[in-house]
C-alpha cells in the first residue's frame, strides 16, 4: 500500500477546508452579534467586580465598538487562525492593546461562551416562530369573527359527515396554534438562561456575578448548575420536538386548505397569479 506523506502541522488541509473553514463562515454568519454582546457584557462584569482594572476593561471595550463597526463579514478564512474567534481576538488586540486583550479570558472559558451564543442565537429565532404564530392566529380569529354563519360541510376521510361553520373550523386551528404558542413559552423559559460564568465547567475562584452577566444580556437568570450550563443541550430537542409538534398542526391545516381547493370539493378558489 502506498501512503501520501502526511504534513505534520496543524491543521492539515482536508480537515482545514471540511471542518475550520466551513466552520469560520457559520459562525461569522450566525454568531459574531452573540459573541461581541457577551464580551461586552462580561468586561463590564469583570470591571463592576474589580477583577479588571478600568482603564483596562475601557481599552478593551473601545476596541470591540471599533471591531464591531468595522464588521467581520469580508473576512474569509485563511488558515491563520484556528476560527472567528482567534481571529477576532487578534484584531481586538491590535485595536485597544496586545497586552489588554489576553484579560477578556479571566474567567471565561470557550465552552461558556459557546453555550452562550448558541442560547442567544436560539432565543432569537424562537421570539421570531412566536411573533409568527401569534400574528397567524390573529388574523384566524378575526377570520372566525367575520365568518360566524358561513355554513359549510365537515368531512371524515375526505367525505361530508356533518354541517359546521367555517368559525368552528377555524376555532380548531386557533386553539391548536395557542397550544404551540404555549409549548414555545414554557420552551423558551428553559433556553433563556446564561451560561457565563461556568467557565469550563467548574467556575472559577474570581469572585464574579453571573446574575449581572446573565441580566445585560437579557437573560432570566443563570444555569444554575455549572456542569449543565456547559453540557446541557436537551433545551435543543426540546425545542425541535415543540417545531415538529408546530408543523404538524400547520401541515394539517394546509391540507385542508388544498383539499377545499381541488374540483371535487370547489369550497376555495385560488387566484391565477398563485397557480403556476
Amino acid at each position: 500500500m502506498i501512503k501520501e506523506p502526511m504534513p505534520n502541522s496543524f491543521p492539515h488541509p482536508a480537515y482545514a477546508k471540511t471542518v475550520l473553514a466551513p466552520n469560520f463562515e457559520q459562525t461569522k454568519k450566525y454568531l459574531v452579534p452573540a459573541m461581541l454582546s457577551a464580551t461586552r457584557a462580561h468586561l463590564v462584569m469583570l470591571v463592576r467586580q474589580n477583577i479588571l482594572e478600568r482603564a483596562t476593561g475601557e481599552s478593551l471595550l473601545t476596541g470591540l465598538r471599533s471591531l464591531e463597526a468595522e464588521g467581520v463579514r469580508d473576512v474569509t478564512y485563511d488558515g491563520k487562525y484556528e476560527d472567528l474567534f482567534f481571529f477576532m481576538e487578534h484584531r481586538l488586540g491590535e485595536l485597544s492593546s496586545s497586552d489588554a486583550v489576553g484579560n477578556m479570558q479571566v474567567a471565561r472559558s470557550r465552552n461558556d461562551l459557546d453555550g452562550t451564543m448558541c442560547r442567544w442565537v436560539t432565543r432569537e429565532k424562537m421570539l421570531a416562530l412566536l411573533q409568527n404564530i401569534h400574528t397567524l392566529r390573529a388574523r384566524i380569529l378575526e377570520m372566525m369573527r367575520a365568518h360566524v354563519d358561513t355554513l359549510m360541510p365537515g368531512y371524515t376521510h375526505t367525505q361530508p359527515a356533518q354541517p359546521t361553520t367555517l368559525a368552528h373550523y377555524l376555532g380548531a386551528v386557533a386553539a391548536f396554534l395557542e397550544r404551540d404558542a404555549a409549548r414555545f413559552q414554557a420552551a423558551f423559559a428553559r433556553v433563556n438562561l446564561s451560561p457565563l460564568g461556568a467557565v469550563a465547567f467548574t467556575t472559577t475562584g474570581f469572585p464574579i456575578d453571573r446574575a449581572l452577566v446573565a441580566d445585560l444580556l437579557g437573560f432570566d437568570a443563570p444555569v444554575a448548575s455549572s456542569y449543565d450550563a456547559v453540557g446541557g443541550a436537551d433545551y435543543q430537542t426540546e425545542i425541535a420536538g415543540v417545531t415538529q409538534t408546530a408543523a404538524g398542526g400547520l401541515s394539517r391545516f394546509v391540507t385542508d386548505l388544498l383539499f377545499w381547493a381541488t374540483q371535487e370539493a370547489g369550497a376555495l378558489s385560488i387566484g391565477d397569479e398563485f397557480v403556476q
